[in-house]
């Protein structure tokens, strides 16, 4: 009933409506699938939000992992490098007091893929994704931070590791397998694709990691998931 009251506050544009009835949804509705349900309506409500009601609800939560999605929203909200020890504040927050939650594991993906890695910081990023793996256990989380790992150790050269992290998946996870945060993409899939076109280069192994150095030297190539140069260098060469 709670659920339904909710969806329908949200289908009528009331999304603080929705997120207070969701609240009271998820608080007496611990640990179950309507809980889960009513989460991702907080989440997809958030959005519309202003940051004074954001920050209110950071630090004032009607339940915890509320606090940790306004916290991750505010966080998401700065955009650029230079933004970056701004959003990196939040997420270390959100890593902090609300440990093993699905929130941690996306403020440690954010913050892998849009800061640490473009600032260049890639042995604390390594080490994130990897925190990632070892506490989060055989879920749908664990799957992604090994997925994004792959993506990282292949953009830097480091293709064995890339190759392990991608069999793990495949070995690991079912075929229907998506990450929460990303509906629409199927882990296993991505990381059988990826992995049958490991050994494949632009032109040869020296070159491509000759353009990858000099593409972080100019800040062109900043990461793997927001590289130029190597789109360019793709359709270059027709792939």
């Amino acid at each position: 009933m709670l659920l339904q009251q909710a969806q329908t506050l949200k289908d009528y544009r009331d999304c603080r409506g929705a997120v207070r009835v969701s609240a009271v949804l998820v608080q007496n509705f611990p640990d179950t699938d309507v809980s889960e349900k009513g989460y991702r309506l907080i989440q997809a409500c958030l959005r519309e939000h202003s940051w004074n009601e954001l920050r209110d609800l950071a630090d004032h939560p009607p339940a915890p992992r509320v606090g940790a999605m306004a916290m991750l929203v505010i966080a998401n909200s700065y955009h650029g490098v230079a933004e970056c020890p701004r959003a990196i504040v939040l997420y270390d927050e959100i890593v902090s007091r609300y440990p093993g939650t699905p929130e941690t594991w996306r403020a440690i993906d954010r913050k892998v893929v849009d800061c640490l890695v473009p600032m260049g910081r890639d042995r604390e990023a390594i080490s994130s994704l990897e925190q990632i793996v070892q506490e989060a256990g055989h879920s749908p989380q664990t799957a992604w931070a090994l997925y994004q790992l792959a993506v990282l150790h292949r953009w830097r050269g480091e293709r064995d590791d890339a190759r392990a992290e991608l069999t793990q998946i495949i070995r690991d996870y079912p075929r229907d397998l998506e990450y929460p945060s990303r509906p629409g993409i199927k882990v296993l899939r991505s990381a059988e694709l990826d992995l049958r076109d490991l050994n494949k280069y632009i032109l040869s192994p020296f070159f491509d990691q000759a353009v990858h150095r000099v593409g972080r030297l100019t800040g062109l190539d900043r990461s793997p998931w927001n590289s130029s140069l190597s789109w360019a260098l793709y359709g270059l060469v027709g792939w």
